[in-house]
């Protein structure tokens, strides 16, 4: 038996935890029941019990009745559906989509069949709450001002919706005036109160002479959590070098030209730029800083900490730097992780974007296959590119498959066991052309398909559960061993007459007897595999077995290994 002590064959690189295995929710060419079939994915959003909503357009020769919000694979919403109200009105289209924990949407629609003075509105699902062209009830406004117009929503637990509107308010001297505003709706979408959180020619506290000139309009410039905080940018009337503000609740907690996290370094450009809040009351926004332009962006969580920037580096990506941010959002959960997506210079171009949590590489193009072994061929990186649920749980987000083919994929972050390193072609090629079947092992003397790991239970440090079920395998002894890293990004390096998939810092885990190839860990009494593994934190873990295999066959040694399992321990 070769020892496994000299084991890091090759250094883990940027696949990192690319250990998860998104899964394909909707693609182009799924047919919608009814609708037509799929060609494009626009926006989509999640709770944390995992409930998703992805927008669609689909063929349907009718372009008024083309597009779809589909809940969990079902039509929630098409464009052309009649409303109960206002009367003769049905959707036109689709601006804001988000849904809470009780599976309900607090959005805007565009409308059709009504006058275009009227033709958009804020919904509770499909119930209206209110119009454009209503007038608002909220003593903020002068009497009589109306809503001309909604941009992009927020919506929470409580049953809180938060919009940026264009109202026409006689005491501000604007015609079109902008306002933030926080609706509180019932379980049934009735409308309880409005609240105007900050409008136009409104004073800052400890800002002096300024006025409020204007609030970002952009989908992700705004945010809500479920405390009925909110956060957003706004423009102000003085020197174009000091009048963009951050605001978490009434609290300015950047201004530009004030001294960032990057010391040496001024905020330059803070409004119209990307924010998100917790629940917990973290946050995190996208800055432009004076001074060079190759490392100017960068993204910053609560003030003072630096989470990526342009023109550096992270261990994730190797050696390379991140270039770009892309034009999408960043987000935070609550327990302060920042989700966001970059590009950087690997020469390479068809590996050059991902997903990241924090500095951790969740979903990378080029590497990280689905869980169905499809290779994500590109991430998307525009306005509505992904989501996640409060609780940083679930990351949904849009890319593309092989062809060009768009889709909507879902990722549970917490520690699904994932996956990875085949000797099936999909990665490092076998050492001797012994490729074996899809998402196994390289093939042996008595399994052409070569061995499989699976795993199934709870992947939480403090629910352990789970099992590590060996098949394929000879009748022989058969070592379980948990790593650190993932070899050469996840595609394994040659060892034996298999593939090397788990490195690092190695436990074993308990060694097995085969019967009828088969083999479990734990079993008969065993440590849970986290305790066995002495995960005393969460994080990622990889998994693979050794088996003998004493037949000459490929190479000289006789040996053989599974395919890996990659897990990220939760709490």
């Amino acid at each position: 038996m070769r020892r496994l002590t000299p084991i890091l064959l090759l250094p883990a690189l940027a696949a990192a935890s690319a250990a998860q295995a998104p899964v394909v929710l909707v693609k182009d060419a799924d047919v919608v029941a009814g609708v037509g079939n799929v060609t494009a994915i626009d926006n989509l959003a999640v709770n944390a019990a995992g409930t998703w909503l992805v927008e669609a357009d689909t063929d349907n020769p009718n372009t008024a009745i083309d597009g779809v919000i589909l809940k969990n694979g079902v039509v929630a919403l098409r464009q052309g559906d009649l409303l109960a109200a206002p009367a003769g009105a049905s959707v036109s289209s689709f601006d804001a989509v988000t849904i809470n924990a009780a599976g309900d949407s607090g959005w805007n629609l565009f409308l059709a069949g009504v006058p275009t003075s009227a033709d958009s509105g804020i919904y509770f699902n499909s119930t209206l709450v209110l119009q454009e062209g209503a007038l608002s009830t909220s003593p903020s406004f002068s009497p009589g001002t109306p809503y001309i117009g909604f941009f992009e929503t927020k919506f929470n637990d409580l049953g809180q919706i938060l919009v940026v509107a264009s109202v026409d308010d006689v005491a501000i001297a604007t015609t079109v005036d902008r306002a933030l505003v926080l609706l509180q709706v019932d379980g049934s979408g009735t409308l309880l109160s409005e609240t105007v959180l900050l409008k136009e020619g409104d004073s800052i506290a400890g800002i002096p002479v300024e006025t409020v000139a204007d609030i970002a309009q952009g989908p992700h410039d705004f945010a809500l959590n479920n405390g009925g905080v909110a956060m957003y940018t706004v423009d102000l009337t003085g020197s174009t070098t000091t009048d963009g503000l951050v605001i978490v609740g009434s609290t300015v907690v950047a201004r530009e030209g004030d001294p960032s996290a990057v010391p040496g370094r001024n905020y330059e450009i803070l409004y119209d730029r990307h924010v998100d809040l917790a629940d917990s009351g973290d946050y995190v926004f996208l800055a432009n800083l004076d001074g060079a332009t190759t490392d100017d962006d960068v993204i910053i969580k609560n003030g003072t900490t630096v989470i990526a920037r342009e023109g550096f580096g992270l261990a994730a990506i190797g050696a390379f730097t991140i270039t770009s941010f892309g034009t999408g959002p960043v987000r935070i959960d609550s327990s302060g992780n920042v989700f966001w997506f970059g590009d950087w210079n690997d020469p390479d171009t068809t590996r050059d974007t991902g997903l990241f949590r924090n500095g951790e590489l969740l979903v990378q193009e080029g590497v990280t296959l689905t869980s169905g072994g499809a290779l994500i061929v590109s991430i998307a990186s525009v306005q509505d590119s992904f989501a996640i649920s409060p609780d940083g749980r679930w990351l949904i987000f849009e890319g593309q498959l092989a062809g060009g083919v768009d889709a909507a994929f879902l990722l549970d972050v917490f520690g699904s066991a994932v996956p990875f390193c085949f000797g099936d072609g999909s990665g490092t090629p076998c050492p001797c052309g012994n490729v074996g079947g899809p998402a196994n092992g390289c093939a042996s003397s008595v399994n052409a398909a070569g061995a499989n790991l699976a795993a199934s239970g709870i992947t939480s440090l403090s629910a352990d559960s789970l099992v590590l079920a060996g098949s394929g395998m000879p009748n022989s002894s058969a070592l379980y061993f948990q790593g650190t890293t993932q070899l050469a990004g996840g595609l394994g390096a040659v060892f034996g007459d298999g593939l090397r998939c788990a490195g690092g810092t190695v436990i074993r885990l308990g060694t097995k007897s085969n019967v009828a190839g088969a083999s479990l860990y734990p079993a008969g009494g065993d440590p849970a595999v986290s305790v066995r593994g002495l995960v005393g934190a969460p994080g990622l873990r990889t998994y693979q077995v050794w088996y003998r295999n004493a037949a000459a066959f490929c190479t000289s040694d006789t040996f053989n290994l599974t395919n890996g399992i990659a897990v990220t321990w939760s709490p």
